[in-house]
């Protein structure tokens, strides 16, 4: 069964989203580096795809249920969920900020 609990996935349980690379942990927050699953239209199938990294991230162990383009973004996010919740926006617009 695919799970996105950190726990189960320290274990080496299989990651709803793709294959698990590494997992680090900063303090409360913990961001997973990760192969996605292919997608086919707008099928997500069970095919890994190795050509691409996402990041996923949890605050206290809880799911922040989103996943990020880099580990900046990610760090960024964990940050912005853990102070604002799980609609926060925070972290786009500091990413934003950065680019200019």
């Amino acid at each position: 069964m695919d799970t996105t609990d950190l726990k189960a996935l320290k274990q080496h349980a299989r990651f709803t989203w793709g294959r698990i690379i590494k997992i680090e942990e900063i303090g409360p927050y913990a961001i997973a580096s990760y192969h996605p699953r292919k997608v086919d239209g707008c099928v997500v199938t069970h095919a890994i795809n190795e050509k691409e990294i996402q990041y996923h991230a949890w605050v206290d162990g809880k799911d922040c249920s989103e996943s990020f383009e880099s580990l900046e973004a990610a760090l960024a996010g964990c940050i912005a969920y853990k102070i604002e919740g799980c609609n926060h926006h925070a972290d786009h617009y500091f990413i934003q900020s950065m680019k200019k």
